[in-house]
């Protein structure tokens, strides 16, 4: 089972992994607003 600072890296990794391998584009789709504010404080945008 994984546990608090586990499951955050474990999500942390996730994306990361997932998002770096958009080839021309990636698009993340989010249900709630709280939860995309929260990503894109903690992520920059490439130039």
């Amino acid at each position: 089972m994984v546990k608090g600072r586990d499951f955050l890296q474990l999500v942390k990794n996730t994306c990361r992994v997932l998002l770096g391998r958009g080839m021309n584009a990636c698009y993340v789709y989010f249900m709630d607003k709280e939860t995309e504010r929260y990503f894109r404080s903690r992520t920059r945008k490439a130039n």
